[in-house]
């Protein structure tokens, strides 16, 4: 059954197919991708911001109340209570930053309730807290006062408690011995006590008493709750004791003691004493400390307030805001888990949705494309013979041309390496006569300058004759003078000796006169010797400038004779240089013809190269096109074997003969390539093109 299914259309359809199998995938992520952003928008845009900020406002909360419970302890000093109110401006500064974090997020409609019930419920714990602090503050403007009655109160406990408690028990003691004593030596079987018995035992029981009266005012005093009124008492009480025991002291120490009884007594005044001065010692103490009873009082007052406002009025609005908060980060934490669990149930859906849609898309691709690219195998097999044949024949004809051509181009490179042979032979011969041309000229040149500098000497030996002339002339003249000169030291030395004699002849007035004969007539004499040597020197010379004016007058006519010479030889040099010229200029232009030879000749062997690459260049391409051909065969059929034993018997026949001038001829025999279904099919049947794949 025919088909219009063209292989545009198959394709069209199998990438649409596809596409849509990708879109669809693509949907299905896309839809998984935006669920999943959702719920990660979910979970860590919203949920976990209001879960951390509430966490950060209830550690807020903890750390403030925290702080509370720690002021509440009356042992730490003012620089810890300064850190504890460090303490609470760190906390409200991170709820704060927290609330800004938390208030502007999306609420749910049971959060958005909780958080309108836990605004005031913190406010009010916020409140509360402020005035514990307020409370706190004017506790800590007492605390300094405390700490110093304080220590007054344990320097009053440790006098009372430590110090007076061993004097007390020795004067006790003693009077208590002393007591017995007395009670021992009176009648026990009397009935009734005298007077003086009366009085004695009074006094000493009255010592006594006010003495544990005082004792127990002491304990009095040590009580930390009681007021200055209450204080005033307890030393009123004391007074009193003391009063009574002036009196009684008054009354017993009069009376007639025995001497053990004096004695105790005596050590009993001691003993006396001396819890009497340990007894104002702490009177002292106690003083003291009361000067610090109102700021002690009024610090516990306070401290009473802040303990009511710590444990009782802030924690009621502490738990509804904590219990408000607590529920703010369970509400959250809800929603973040059922966020979760809608997500991870998406997610598996999404995951075997995606499962299914991928087996679907593969097992239709994996069909689809089986039957598109076995309807297109079935058209390509119809042009694969057609092809392979075609190929083999461009194949064995690029051959055969890329062999004459190679031939070709071998005798031209042949012929170029002759002419380039000969042309350097040429060259070099050229370069020699062009070297001897040089030469001749150079030649011609120094002998031109050689005649000229022989005509220059020429002409100085005429100067230098003439001089030596003039110089033979002068001397005679010089010898002239000479003699002149000698004649006059003659004369000179005649007049001196007439000049001596006339001296002799004065006498004594021409002494001075002898002597200035006598110096000319040396003089004279050193002027004769000295024109002789002169004379004698002139001739020598005069001899001698003879003998070279000889000398230079053969010279000269050498000169002349060489001269005469150079102007011959100038005139052959420059025959020679003319002809070398003439030759030098012929021989050039042989090699210029050689040269164009030459470059005619290259040029025809890189034509005959070229040709023969290009031959080549076919053949490859021919050899490429079979093997692309091949490759189609073995993409189609899954194996060339066949085609190739199916293309022997299509191979081109060439025949090759020889020419009369030695040249390789040869003629090709191509088969026509087989129509595919000749007669039956036309191109557009075997491979139905619509018009968008006709370009290719």
């Amino acid at each position: 059954m025919k088909t219009n299914w063209t292989i545009g259309k198959k394709l069209i359809t199998a990438f649409t197919t596809v596409a849509a199998i990708t879109l669809l995938l693509g949907i299905v992520g896309y839809y998984g991708a935006v669920n999943s952003g959702q719920a990660i928008n979910e979970i860590g845009s919203v949920r976990l911001p209001s879960v951390s900020s509430l966490l950060v406002m209830s550690e807020a909360q903890t750390a403030v109340d925290s702080a509370e419970n720690a002021l509440l302890s009356r042992d730490i000093d003012l620089k810890l209570r300064e850190e504890k109110y460090a303490t609470f401006a760190n906390a409200w500064k991170r709820a704060e930053e927290a609330w800004k974090i938390y208030e502007p997020l999306p609420q749910t409609i049971e959060e958005e309730s909780t958080w309108k019930q836990f605004v005031p419920a913190w406010e009010a714990w916020k409140k509360d807290h402020q005035n514990y602090v307020s409370l706190s503050r004017e506790y800590d403007k007492t605390v300094e006062s405390q700490r110093k009655g304080d220590e007054f109160y344990q320097k009053m406990a440790d006098q009372a408690l430590k110090v007076n408690p061993i004097t007390f028990g020795k004067a006790e003691n003693l009077i208590n011995q002393i007591v017995e004593l007395y009670r021992s030596k009176t009648d026990n079987s009397q009935a009734t006590y005298s007077r003086v018995d009366l009085l004695t035992i009074h006094s000493l029981l009255t010592i006594s008493e006010a003495q544990t009266a005082i004792d127990s005012s002491e304990n009095a005093l040590l009580d930390r709750s009681s007021d200055l009124g209450m204080r005033k008492g307890t030393y009123d009480r004391i007074t009193e004791a003391w009063k009574r025991v002036d009196l009684a002291w008054k009354v017993y120490e009069p009376l007639e003691q025995t001497p053990e009884e004096a004695k105790l007594w005596n050590e009993f005044v001691s003993a006396w004493n001396a819890w009497k001065i340990d007894h104002e010692t702490f009177v002292g103490l106690s003083k003291t400390y009361d000067t610090n009873v109102e700021a002690i009082l009024q610090s516990n007052e306070i401290y009473k307030k802040m303990t009511q406002q710590a444990l009782v009025t802030n924690a009621v609005t502490f738990s509804a805001a904590e219990e408000n908060l607590n529920k703010l980060v369970t509400i959250n934490q809800t929603v973040a888990r059922e966020a979760v669990q809608v997500s991870t149930a998406d997610g598996v859906w999404m995951k075997t949705l995606t499962m299914i849609s991928m087996i679907i898309c593969v097992v239709g691709a994996m069909l689809l494309g089986f039957f598109i690219s076995r309807s297109i195998n079935n058209a390509l097999k119809k042009i694969i013979d057609g092809l392979n044949e075609g190929a083999e024949q461009v194949s064995a004809a690029s051959g055969q041309v890329s062999s004459a051509s190679q031939s070709l181009a071998e005798g031209a490179s042949e012929q170029a390496a002759s002419i380039e042979e000969s042309s350097s032979s040429l060259e070099e011969m050229s370069a020699m006569t062009k070297q001897n041309a040089d030469n001749a000229n150079q030649a011609d040149t120094l002998m031109t300058e050689a005649r000229k500098v022989v005509g220059t000497a020429n002409d100085s030996m005429g100067s230098l004759t003439n001089s030596m002339k003039e110089i033979s002339r002068a001397s005679e003249e010089t010898s002239k003078i000479i003699k002149t000169i000698d004649e006059i030291a003659f004369q000179t030395n005649l007049l001196a000796l007439n000049a001596a004699v006339e001296a002799a002849r004065a006498g004594e007035a021409g002494a001075g006169f002898a002597v200035v004969a006598d110096e000319v007539r040396n003089l004279a004499l050193r002027a004769s010797e000295a024109a002789k040597n002169t004379a004698n020197l002139i001739e020598g010379t005069v001899k001698k400038i003879k003998d070279g004016s000889e000398i230079v007058d053969r010279t000269n006519e050498a000169f002349q004779q060489v001269a005469t010479s150079s102007n011959k030889v100038g005139q052959l040099v420059n025959e020679i240089a003319s002809s070398s010229r003439e030759q030098a200029k012929g021989i050039e232009q042989i090699n210029l013809a050689v040269t164009e030879m030459d470059k005619v000749t290259q040029q025809n062997a890189a034509n005959a190269e070229e040709s023969a690459s290009a031959s080549e260049e076919m053949n490859a391409q021919a050899q490429q096109m079979k093997s692309m051909v091949d490759e189609l065969v073995t993409m189609v059929g899954g194996s060339s074997n066949g085609y190739a034993s199916s293309l022997k018997s299509s191979k081109p026949q060439t025949s090759r003969g020889k020419t009369g001038q030695g040249h390789h001829a040869m003629s090709l025999h191509y088969t026509p390539i087989k129509q595919a279904a000749k007669g039956k099919h036309n191109q557009e049947q075997v491979i139905p093109m619509e018009d968008d794949f006709k370009d290719f």
